[in-house]
């Protein structure tokens, strides 16, 4: 009952995507947001098999997509940024 309420007052709103692996952008009125993916380090070191210390180094030479600090203890990375990178070194 709700949901068709809420439809039928707010008919220019758009219904979220399902949840997939793959980034995805949704419509509220007028404004677009996107879903970003944050990876961990074990997600990292799988999808690129490089060492702690050898992104460590990269980052700071500017070759590795920059971390981005979740918690005073925590960092991921964008999944998009790493998929590019991979890309990058493999085209």
């Amino acid at each position: 009952m709700f949901d068709q309420r809420f439809k039928s007052e707010r008919p220019g709103i758009k219904a979220p995507a399902p949840a997939s692996n793959a980034p995805a952008t949704t419509e509220f009125g007028t404004h677009a947001t996107t879903t970003v993916a944050i990876v961990d380090e074990a997600k990292v070191h799988e999808l690129t098999s490089l060492s702690r210390t050898t992104r460590w180094r990269m980052e700071r030479r500017g070759e590795f997509p920059k971390r981005i600090r979740l918690s005073a203890g925590r960092v991921g990375w964008r999944q998009a940024d790493i998929e590019a990178w991979i890309r990058s070194r493999t085209a």
